[in-house]
């Protein structure tokens, strides 16, 4: 991916990184790539990234071949010629020439992290502000301590505000991403159970995610959940203004008279201002609610942007909607999974599919280490209160799902191993005009049953 960058001197690039490197050329970067195949000018800064299976300094030879202007690797390539900008870890690298670059402009940064919903409260405060603003925002997850500095370097000179999802999956992480990125607003939308098998508490996970929180300093603007368990915990940890929101009287930006119009659209009232949203679930009222004190934050009233969050739409793969030649609604969530996110999924299921026979094809979620079975019970004993028709659970601590949803027979409950099997028997468990909810981690593979849907059933027979 590469990014277009106002003009960084290539000298000022090598002393900032390097002291084993000297430029003397009058060249400046316009591009920062991590991916020689994606250079495509001269004026580019190729990044030789390492991860666990490849390793960027073996497409060294190829950037510059493509024209790169120069290199930035941690150990140097022989046998090629072009500028090789020696730095101890490139990633570090990248994070460094990324804050500084973020340093060259004077604009509000909105970070947001959690255990659920990153994504979807990021495009919804993107929705809330683009008519106002000209805004950069993440493409898809780049969340972590590549996407963000990349995220970066799409800022230029028409650039208004920049709003960044921040993941994590350990103690220091957010911390790193804020001192690239240093946002003066921070959002964090829940505390859950992700990574818990990496973190052992929800404890630390929220400290881990007020990191956040920290990095704002005293002139920041804390925003924070107030319906979370966790609200006082980190109102104690932001050394900033807090503003809350949620359904809490006690909230700053409250939620009122939530209802649903024609099973699909969410209408709500937040601080007595209507709002609708093209989106089904309690979930996106307080993402548009975390949307609204952000908008507060910058100097703008609910009033002035419920309107413009008409225009969000659900992110791909986390609860779209697709439409089959068999009128087979399909929800695609394939994108990941964790305890909240399932019960805000499959209440979306539940509202959209009040005339329709319902099927939830549940993956396994990962990284919940010894909470595993307690997390899968939990979302079985949702499937339970939603009524749902036929459960189709996946992957081995799935079974916890169907063992806890003790409200459907045995006879509408359906287990396979993997994706690949489940999406074989498609065509014998889905009818025309079910609903179907798609869900579970990444590493399932949930999609492969999303694409089967697609195809039709006549194709899956």
């Amino acid at each position: 991916m590469d990014k277009h960058i106002e003009p960084l001197p290539l000298p000022d690039i090598t002393n900032l990184l390097s002291s084993q490197t000297t430029c003397e050329s009058d060249w400046s970067v316009l591009d920062i790539s991590t991916d020689s195949r994606s250079i495509s000018t001269p004026n580019c800064l190729y990044v030789a990234l390492r991860g666990t299976s490849f390793d960027g300094h073996d497409f060294v030879a190829q950037a510059f071949q493509k024209g790169a202007a120069a290199a930035v690797v941690s150990q140097r390539v022989e046998g090629v010629d072009g500028l090789q900008i020696v730095v101890p870890d490139t990633l570090l690298a990248l994070g460094t020439l990324a804050k500084f670059y973020r340093s060259l402009f004077k604009i509000p940064v909105v970070g947001v992290t959690g255990s659920a919903g990153k994504t979807s409260t990021k495009e919804m405060i993107a929705a809330a502000l683009r008519p106002f603003l000209n805004i950069q925002v993440n493409k898809a997850s780049y969340n972590n301590e590549i996407g963000v500095p990349l995220t970066l370097f799409g800022i230029d000179r028409n650039t208004q505000a920049a709003v960044l999802e921040m993941g994590m999956r350990g103690i220091g992480q957010i911390e790193y991403l804020c001192n690239i990125a240093t946002p003066n607003i921070g959002v964090i939308t829940n505390i859950g159970m992700s990574h818990i098998e990496l973190l052992k508490s929800r404890e630390n996970i929220a400290i881990a995610k007020s990191e956040l929180l920290a990095s704002l300093g005293t002139n920041g603007v804390a925003i924070i959940n107030a319906d979370s368990d966790f609200a006082e915990f980190l109102k104690g940890r932001s050394p900033s203004t807090v503003i809350t929101y949620g359904t809490s009287p006690s909230a700053d930006f409250q939620i009122t008279e939530l209802r649903y119009i024609n099973n699909k659209d969410t209408a709500f009232k937040v601080n007595d201002v209507d709002i609708y949203l093209n989106a089904t679930g309690d979930h996106h009222a307080m993402n548009a609610a975390a949307a609204c004190a952000v908008a507060s934050a910058l100097g703008y009233s609910v009033s002035e942007i419920a309107g413009n969050l008409r225009n969000f739409r659900s992110v791909e793969q986390r609860g779209t909607v697709i439409r089959t030649k068999d009128d087979i609604i399909v929800l695609d969530d394939t994108y990941n999974a964790a305890p909240d996110s399932f019960r805000s999924a499959l209440q979306t299921l539940s509202i959209v599919g009040a005339n329709r026979r319902k099927v939830a094809i549940l993956g396994e979620m990962r990284e919940l280490g010894e909470k595993s079975s307690e997390a899968h019970a939990y979302v079985g004993q949702i499937v339970s209160e939603r009524n749902i028709d036929i459960l189709i659970t996946v992957g081995g601590d799935a079974r916890c799902i169907s063992e806890a949803a003790n409200s459907l027979p045995e006879s509408h409950k359906y287990h396979f191993e993997c994706a690949d099997d489940a999406a074989l028997k498609a065509a014998d468990l889905v009818h025309p005009s079910d609903i179907v909810l798609v869900k579970g981690s990444r590493a399932m593979q949930m999609e492969k049953i999303v694409a089967r849907l697609e195809r039709g059933l006549e194709d899956l027979a």
